[in-house]
């Protein structure tokens, strides 16, 4: 799992995509809310697919592509969100 967590932490972009699944939501309405460009959100939802951290929802649907968490992708955000607890927590020592 750790593997993951690395890759996911290397790209800004797929952490913040990670934890704006919590709900799923489309790679145009996140590109919006991440103020990114929606082909960069897609190829990083690509790449999060490949790792089996996020699936599409709606995969018979031509329209608009629906993406949601994982069970893999939901650890690996709770470990990223522990990393970032620790990292405060040692801060405040």
């Amino acid at each position: 799992m750790w593997e993951k967590v690395s890759f996911v932490r290397r790209g800004k972009l797929r952490t913040q995509i990670l934890e704006n699944l919590i709900r799923p939501n489309n790679p145009t309405d996140l590109a919006k809310k991440l103020n990114s460009h929606r082909p960069t959100v897609s190829q990083a939802l690509g790449e999060l697919k490949a790792q089996n951290l996020v699936k599409r929802l709606n995969p018979n649907e031509k329209n608009i592509s629906i993406y949601g968490l994982t069970g893999d992708g939901m650890k690996v955000l709770k470990a990223i969100h522990e990393m970032k607890y620790w990292v405060a927590a040692d801060r405040e020592k």
